[in-house]
Order: structure tokens, then C-alpha cells, then sequence
């Protein structure tokens, strides 16, 4: 039986929930958020849809009552300090990455709403930068998952 056999040049990674869980900052992100404001946070699994409406591009005036722009920028401050303290690699990652970069390129793709300097810090801290070609964010595509853009540009961008 001939059967052919694909190579990969290429393996597209998730980071929050694939290579991180980064629940624990975006939990104490909330809370200093909503402290700041003088407003009681609400439950862990509230503070946990925040995040995700901001890389869909979803409101959260609901949940900030409002005062989103201020919420926002606190928020992001407050995430960005808690990612070292509150984010952990999950296990084995660190092997698993060098073991698919020997074999193909590695590009990141994330939905997280910031700039991808910020990401490859993340990385360098968890001493997976090294593996990543490529790193895209929310901020580099105008059309959020489930939208293919941010797949598609990332084909382009390492020869895919």
C-alpha cells in the first residue's frame, strides 16, 4: 500500500490552557481592577469571562457597570504584573517544544489582547521562547477567533 506521507513545516500553538494556565492572573487582575474602582469583584467564574470577551471583542460593560475604560486600565496593568506570580507552565511543556521544534517551525497564536512583546517576555520568563519562530496576539488581526486571519497570517509569515 502506497500511502503518502505528510511533513509538517509548521505547528501552530495556543498559549492560555495549551502551554499556560493563566486563570490564577486574570483572577487577581479582576480583583485589583474592581478594588481600584471601590466595587465589590465578582465570582472567580465572572472574572474568568472578562478575558475572554476582551480577545472576542465582546463588551464587559455589564460585568464593569459601566466603567470599562477604567476598569480596562487597571486591569491590563494589574495582569501584566500578576503573570509571572500567577501563571504556570503546564507540565512537560518545556520538552514537548523542543522535541516539535526539531521537527518543524513553531508559531504561537493567541487571542490575548496585547502586544506580542509582552507574550515573548511571558515566554523568555518560562524559558520557551527559544522554540517560537513566530508569535500573534489579538492586537495583530483585526478578526478575532473563530475568524481564520490570525491562522492565515501566521501561514504567510513562516512559509507554510
Amino acid at each position: 500500500m502506497n500511502q503518502k506521507r505528510w511533513k509538517a513545516k509548521g505547528i501552530f500553538l495556543d498559549l492560555d490552557g495549551t502551554l499556560v494556565d493563566s486563570s490564577g492572573a486574570y483572577i487577581e487582575a479582576g480583583r485589583i481592577a474592581f478594588q481600584a474602582m471601590k466595587k465589590k469583584a465578582p465570582g472567580t467564574k465572572v472574572l474568568l469571562e472578562i478575558p475572554r470577551r476582551i480577545e472576542q471583542h465582546l463588551t464587559i460593560d455589564d460585568i464593569t457597570q459601566g466603567d470599562t475604560k477604567e476598569f480596562m486600565k487597571t486591569y491590563l496593568e494589574a495582569y501584566y504584573s500578576a503573570t509571572e506570580a500567577k501563571t504556570k507552565l503546564m507540565p512537560n511543556i518545556a520538552e514537548t517544544l523542543q522535541t516539535l521544534s526539531e521537527k518543524a517551525k513553531l508559531a504561537l497564536i493567541t487571542m490575548r489582547y496585547c502586544p506580542y512583546q509582552v507574550i515573548l517576555k511571558e515566554l523568555d520568563y518560562f524559558g520557551i521562547a527559544q522554540y517560537f519562530t513566530h508569535v500573534v496576539t489579538s492586537m495583530d488581526t483585526s478578526k478575532p477567533k473563530p475568524s481564520p486571519e490570525a491562522l492565515i497570517q501566521m501561514r504567510q509569515s513562516i512559509g507554510c
